[in-house]
């Protein structure tokens, strides 16, 4: 398992996908700073989210940490 720390950079209305309602699109950049960004210095997670009660969750400048393990 690997944990790394994002910040939510930006957040818009995405248009129209799939003829369904308008999805938010997230953009995550790694925090910069110990220890996270000393082993994440680059990296960017995009997300399309449909559900806006899961993309309420995301609030730009906010970190949070992701966790990266096997399925």
């Amino acid at each position: 398992m690997v944990v790394a720390k994002f910040r939510v950079d930006h957040m818009a209305k995405f248009p129209k996908y799939d003829g369904e309602d308008t999805p938010w699109n997230i953009v995550m950049y790694p925090v910069q700073g110990e220890p996270f960004g000393k082993y994440t210095p680059s990296g960017k997670i995009e997300m399309i989210v449909k559900n806006d009660a899961a993309s309420e969750q995301f609030i730009p400048g906010k970190e949070y940490l992701v966790t990266f393990e096997p399925a």
